[in-house]
């Protein structure tokens, strides 16, 4: 069996985290990893034990960029129903981020299901468009304008199936990032 099960999402969608969690019950995987800051674990592990209810979470206040959608509160209530354990993996700094959150999934026993940004789940180095490294580089932020080494290609390749969730009209090559694409027919943002 697999040790790490990514699946890469697009942020804020309904379908990312539905397809998510149809995955781990099929595979029968009993704990996952989802791209939330690592801060906030304790909070989650309340909820999971019923000392806090899902609107006391912090987590939810806000919604930068999808990652706390509705559709993942619902993942994560669906989570506590199945009695998955949940655990946290985003450090929360920018700088060397992919590194760290690949050290904190080597802390986990046994195989996870991870739940990330597609970007995260690559098996290989990305390099962002050009537009995007000219502006990181005009707004002084060279993270951006390096090829970026993502969580899943700094894991050991034979621990590793990676999977990214693709609209159909994508014209996305499968090549070597990931292992396999589940192409769906549309994305609906999570309100």
């Amino acid at each position: 069996m697999v040790k790490y099960l990514f699946v890469g999402e697009m942020h804020g969608t309904n379908e990312c985290p539905e397809i998510f969690l149809e995955l781990v019950k099929r595979r029968k995987i009993t704990q996952i990893a989802l791209e939330w800051p690592m801060a906030k674990q304790k909070e989650v592990n309340e909820y999971l034990s019923g000392k806090r209810t899902i609107a006391q979470l912090s987590l939810f206040q806000t919604n930068p960029d999808g990652r706390t959608s509705p559709a993942m509160r619902k993942l994560l209530v669906e989570a506590k129903k199945r009695k998955l354990r949940i655990h946290l993996f985003d450090p929360g700094v920018i700088e060397h981020r992919d590194g760290l959150m690949a050290e904190n999934l080597k802390k986990i026993k046994g195989p996870v299901a991870i739940l990330c940004g597609d970007i995260h789940a690559s098996k290989r180095e990305v390099r962002l468009p050009a537009i995007v490294r000219l502006v990181a580089k005009l707004m002084k932020n060279p993270q951006w304008s390096k090829p970026i080494l993502p969580c899943a290609s700094l894991l050991q390749k034979k621990d590793v199936f990676s999977y990214r969730i693709v609209k159909r009209t994508w014209k996305v090559p499968l090549e070597d990032d990931y292992d396999e694409h589940i192409v769906i027919e549309k994305f609906t943002k999570s309100r």
